[in-house]
């Protein structure tokens, strides 16, 4: 896993028993987390509920992402 962020380009969290940041957030099984600018959780996009096999819910994703980026 130490070299997991050399497969590409998107940030990587890994939680830890001591900072428990998927305990902090609240987050479940399959959740994305989008940060705003300020890298405060904007939005929660779970996988489960909107899966991504799903056309609609793939274009829902893109957007809220883009929206987080400002663009």
């Amino acid at each position: 896993m130490d070299d997991m962020g050399a497969n590409g380009d998107l940030p990587i969290l890994q939680d830890t028993v001591t900072d428990d940041v998927w305990g902090a957030w609240g987050a479940v099984w399959r959740d994305v987390v989008i940060l705003d600018p300020d890298n405060e959780r904007s939005t929660v996009y779970n996988l489960t509920t909107y899966d991504l096999a799903d056309v609609a819910n793939r274009d829902a994703l893109k957007q809220l992402l883009l929206d987080a980026a400002g663009q």
